[in-house]
């Protein structure tokens, strides 16, 4: 590595100690309350009726 090369390594790795971190015990349990809070309005968990639904296929593909 030459000089400017680790000149760039180092200051990452500075950047990189100034980012504040949290435990993964901390960020879970935020997580799983986010979730149990805002599982029913998620449309991939719980998909808007079909006649709702603007982008539901209105009738099946047909092949010529």
């Amino acid at each position: 590595m030459d000089r400017t090369q680790m000149l760039k390594t180092v200051e990452s790795l500075r950047d990189q100690l100034r980012i504040s971190r949290l435990p993964v015990s901390i960020c879970s349990n935020e997580l799983k309350e986010y979730c149990t809070q805002n599982g029913t309005k998620d449309p991939l968990i719980h998909p808007p009726e079909r006649r709702e639904n603007p982008f539901a296929e209105k009738q099946k593909c047909t092949i010529l």
